[in-house]
């Protein structure tokens, strides 16, 4: 720990001491900082507290105790103009807010727990909101919670102002919807994307978007909203890129509201590529030849029975990369195992067994 992160969190504990609740019960949150060392270890930064009782106000006021800077990291909590290492604030009625001001990072990972102390109560709910990744965070009222982060090469991701915790209750009004979860990852020649969310009220969709670059998104799917407690929901991108690929989900509710959740990325190998039908057993007599990753030029499919009888003939254009080409027979094709047989600009040959 840095002496200096010792002598602050001293000082804390002092004033805290000095001035405990008249009422006798003691209600505070602590918010601490914590620097993620390359072996998982946390190593104490920072640290700020809120004490909340009847008797204090909202003001600031001789209770609060303004933030003494130190050279290493620091976090404290803005109000007004001034960057708070204590505050003193009335009790929790239907919402309230504490904003951090965390300032001087200089290591890439790490972490902001939370400690409450007689913080719970019917209907309230706590959640770090990060402005950067566009993350909801639920925060335990009962029990200490901790939120790993990161900072890179984004002036953004080292915003002073980036996080803040924000307390609401049912009776304040809707509960905020929070992204519990989000997760990508490959299967096969697929990306699945999962994700999860709780206190789902009023929601109309969600737009899982995808880019290559991590800057330009676009929607590739929409996903219609349960509205249930808690929610479970995937979609498969079935042509990711070479490459990085970058997933994100956007929520929009039924007053046009959006909500952004963090970012995932899935790295696909150079060289990956194939041609598939799918679905397989083929539906509505029709073929979906998927074909990822190929060379530009003129293709050649052929449908065949293990007699050699020839069902469907088709020669197409392909511009390069990934697609899918419909093969429509001419005629109904009876129930049994087929061959596709699709030969490229280069000659060669690429077999696929078809159900129908």
């Amino acid at each position: 720990m840095k002496k200096s992160s010792t002598l602050l969190i001293t000082v804390l504990l002092a004033c805290f001491n000095a001035f405990s609740s008249p009422a006798g019960t003691i209600t505070l949150i602590t918010s601490n900082l914590y620097i993620v060392n390359a072996n998982g270890t946390t190593t104490l930064a920072d640290g700020d507290l809120t004490q909340y009782d009847t008797s204090f106000s909202n003001n600031i006021d001789a209770l609060d105790a303004r933030k003494m800077s130190n050279p290493g990291e620091n976090i404290g909590m803005m109000r007004g103009t001034g960057v708070f290492a204590i505050e003193r604030r009335h009790t929790i009625q239907n919402a309230d807010t504490i904003f951090y001001k965390i300032w001087n990072l200089a290591s890439p990972n790490y972490q902001l727990a939370f400690s409450p102390t007689n913080m719970a109560q019917p209907g309230l709910i706590a959640y770090l909101q990060d402005s950067y990744l566009h993350t909801n965070t639920p925060v335990s009222l009962d029990v200490p919670t901790a939120v790993n982060f990161s900072i890179n090469a984004d002036p953004a991701s080292t915003d002073m102002a980036r996080f803040r915790l924000i307390f609401a209750t049912a009776v304040g009004g809707t509960l905020p919807l929070t992204f519990t979860g989000l997760k990508a990852w490959q299967q096969n020649t697929e990306v699945n994307i999962n994700w999860n969310t709780a206190s789902e009220n009023n929601m109309k969709a969600y737009e899982v978007e995808k880019s290559t670059d991590g800057l330009d998104y676009e929607s590739i799917a929409t996903v219609k909203a349960n509205n249930l407690p808690v929610n479970n929901y995937s979609y498969t991108d079935a042509y990711p890129a070479t490459g990085a690929n970058y997933y994100r989900v956007v929520s929009t509710d039924l007053n046009g509201l959006n909500k952004y959740s963090s970012v995932v990325r899935v790295n696909i190998e150079k060289g990956f590529s194939l041609m598939r039908v799918f679905p397989n057993p083929v539906v509505n007599n029709t073929i979906q030849l998927q074909v990822v990753n190929q060379p530009a030029g003129q293709y050649h499919a052929r449908l065949i029975n293990s007699f050699g009888q020839l069902f469907a003939d088709k020669s197409f254009n392909h511009t390069g990369g990934s697609g899918t080409i419909v093969v429509t027979p001419a005629q109904h094709i009876p129930n049994g195992i087929y061959r596709l047989e699709i030969t490229g600009p280069s000659g060669a040959k690429t077999i696929i067994t078809v159900v129908f």
